[in-house]
């Protein structure tokens, strides 16, 4: 996959990984304790980018190899299938991911519940979003803080308020 530009430009990401790198071993970089955790966390992100788009070049070359030397048995076209297949996903999650490259996507989310007029239904109908979104942040690896919960008079709950952490929680 050569480099096309944009959020994919490789060359630049290798660029900003260099000058970063040379910047975190300055002798003041750990003056403002902040800053060079901003710039530690930069430079992991860019590293991922960079690490992520080798490995799917290098899947997909072979990938293209194992066409090549394949005879066209079943095995080989079991065998092609199955590589194509997770070549696929890889490139759904890495797909997923550049369209999260927002300047605070990357950041935590806070996630507030309040379910209105509507009594009784409304605030049952809130309890059961409240549940659908904690089980969403544990199956994709999110982590979970409550910060906030006001059961409802009679079911469900008046508000509820969770932190989802992790990378891309905002996003």
């Amino acid at each position: 996959m050569p480099s096309s530009g944009g959020i994919f430009d490789l060359d630049l990401r290798r660029q900003t990984i260099s000058k970063l790198e040379k910047n975190s071993t300055s002798p003041k970089f750990w003056d403002d304790n902040q800053a060079a955790q901003a710039t530690l966390k930069e430079i992991a992100a860019e590293k991922k980018w960079v690490d992520t788009h080798e490995k799917l070049t290098a899947e997909l070359e072979d990938i293209a190899e194992l066409y090549s030397l394949s005879d066209g048995g079943s095995d080989d076209e079991k065998e092609l299938s199955a590589a194509i297949g997770e070549l696929s996903r890889s490139l759904d999650s890495f797909e997923t991911n550049s369209l999260l490259s927002g300047p605070d996507d990357f950041r935590d989310a806070l996630v507030s519940i309040h379910p209105g007029a509507g009594g009784t239904e409304s605030q049952d109908w809130a309890d059961m979003l409240f549940r659908m979104y904690n089980r969403w942040c544990e199956r994709k690896g999110f982590s979970v803080d409550l910060l906030d919960f006001q059961p409802g008079d009679e079911a469900g709950l008046k508000s509820a308020t969770i932190k989802v952490k992790g990378e891309f929680g905002f996003g």
